[in-house]
C-alpha cells in the first residue's frame, strides 16, 4: 500500500498480517483498509497510544481489533508489527 503522490507514508506488513486481514468479513476488512489509508497520511491520528516499556511502538484501536506498529520517519514507512483482536493481541 503506497502513499498518494509520494507525500505520505508506505505501509509495510508481513504475509501473516495480510492473510489475517484478507480473512476478515467484508465490513471489517473495509474498515481496517480505510484506517490504513488514513495512517498513510498521518500515522499518529486516531485512537493511538504508545506501548508501555517499548519506546517507538504504538497501538491503534479499531473496534475489537488492535494494530501494533512503529514508524520509520526517515524512510517514511509504517511497519505493521501485529494485528488481531484484543484477546489475541500481545503487548
Amino acid at each position: 500500500m503506497n502513499s498518494k503522490e509520494g507525500l505520505g507514508f508506505k505501509i509495510v506488513f508481513d504475509k501473516h498480517t495480510a492473510k489475517y486481514i484478507e480473512k476478515l468479513d467484508n465490513k471489517w476488512r473495509a474498515k481496517i483498509l480505510s484506517i490504513l489509508e488514513d495512517m498513510v497520511i498521518n500515522p499518529f491520528s486516531g485512537d493511538i497510544e504508545t506501548i508501555k516499556g517499548k519506546p517507538g511502538y504504538y497501538r491503534r484501536r479499531v473496534g475489537r481489533y488492535r494494530i501494533k506498529f512503529t514508524v520509520l520517519l526517515e524512510k517514511r514507512e509504517i511497519l505493521i508489527l501485529e494485528f488481531g483482536t484484543k484477546g489475541d493481541f500481545s503487548y
